[in-house]
């Protein structure tokens, strides 16, 4: 299996990524508008596919 780099905008539930080194089964993810002063962000909840155990992370 080959891994690529992919905008995290692109990413939809039930698809597996990559997150500091570790793969994940994405199950929840959901999209904020910007604000005033930021960019706007994407929460992803994830399983580790190996351990089982639910990571989230917020990306830009």
């Amino acid at each position: 299996m080959t891994t690529s780099p992919a905008d995290i905008g692109s990413v939809k539930k039930s698809d597996f990524v990559v997150l500091n080194g570790r793969p994940f089964k994405v199950v929840e993810i959901t999209h904020s508008k910007p604000g005033k002063h930021g960019h706007s962000k994407v929460h992803l909840v994830g399983i580790d596919i190996f351990t089982g155990r639910r990571h989230e992370d917020v990306r830009p």
